[in-house]
């Protein structure tokens, strides 16, 4: 494990003197050479978990599959910012976490983080993307080319650490491409594809019964037609849709549909979805990213499908 700059004392002291109104953030910092964010940090770890925070620990800390999702989640609802999760939680730091969010939302299995396994092997555990091994070579590099620890918490090889590490070195960011083809985006591919990941990424979350993610909110804009589908009505409200229910309210019009009772939700790709209420044809039309009209419907049809 790489050997932190400052002793457990000092980084106390600094946050006593903030938290005793001996400075600020930025005056602190300012005084002694340190990030306005790592002084903040060191702050919110102090009021979590106290002086334990900074005691540094023995090698590597070890991460459960369970506890990185719990984390992960705790970020994604909005409930704590990165920084805030990590101090709370006594995860390493940011990029830790940061790594593990976007390996969730790849649709990549989350592992048991064993320190302790061996590293030092020829052969590569996985693939990775360009994105990936610049975050990795970003973190070695920070934390005094630490090739075993680093290989260790990303579950790659230490051959690979060493060998993206010293590219980076040599020829910069390019360096990292892999020749041989790289992960494609959702904004990369054709929209078949993206409907084929949005529906992995859903069936997982009803097989976690992870309800709370699974709650859709848009701002639209409403149409209803009549039986000879002339536009009877326009307006702006707000659709949302969980588990058990599609909703929608306006500032004239508000009306609760069971999702038992939806069939189907019919869309039109990056434009509208829509349903029949009250006898008549309602057209919604979300007023950010339409492509999410595939999600409500591919939504909907899960939940059935679940029941």
């Amino acid at each position: 494990m790489a050997k932190r700059k400052h002793t457990t004392e000092w980084m106390l002291a600094r946050v006593m003197e903030y938290l005793n109104g001996e400075g600020s953030y930025h005056s602190i910092s300012k005084a002694y050479g340190i990030g306005y964010e790592t002084l903040r940090r060191w702050v919110s770890a102090y009021e979590a978990q106290g002086e334990t925070a900074f005691i540094q620990p023995s090698g590597n800390k070890s991460y459960s599959k369970e506890f990185k999702i719990k984390c992960i989640k705790t970020v994604l609802r909005g409930e704590l910012s990165i920084p805030d999760c990590v101090a709370t939680h006594g995860i390493s730091n940011d990029s830790i976490l940061r790594h593990w969010i976007s390996e969730y939302n790849a649709n990549r299995e989350l592992k048991d983080y064993d320190p302790k396994r061996e590293v030092y092997m020829a052969e590569p555990r996985r693939k990775t993307t360009i994105e990936e091994r610049k975050e990795i070579v970003k973190y070695c590099i920070e934390h005094g080319r630490d090739y075993k620890g680093t290989a260790s918490l990303y579950d790659v090889s230490y051959t690979q650490v060493y060998s993206w590490v010293r590219k980076y070195v040599a020829d910069g960011e390019d360096a990292l491409i892999d020749k041989r083809g790289h992960h494609k985006t959702d904004d990369e591919v054709d929209e078949l594809e993206r409907l084929r990941r949005e529906n992995t990424r859903l069936k997982r979350q009803l097989e976690e019964k992870d309800l709370d993610s699974l709650n859709l909110t848009a701002d639209v804009k409403m149409k209803v037609f009549s039986d000879k589908l002339r536009v009877t009505k326009r307006e702006d409200g707000v659709c949302t849709l969980d588990k058990e229910n599609f909703k929608y309210k306006s500032g004239t019009e508000e009306f609760t549909i069971p999702v038992k009772d939806i069939q189907a939700l019919v869309y039109q790709a990056g434009k509208r979805f829509e349903l029949y209420h009250d006898g008549k044809l309602h057209f919604f039309y979300p007023k950010e990213n339409p492509n999410q009209v595939a999600r409500w419907a591919l939504l909907v049809d899960l939940i059935n499908a679940d029941r």
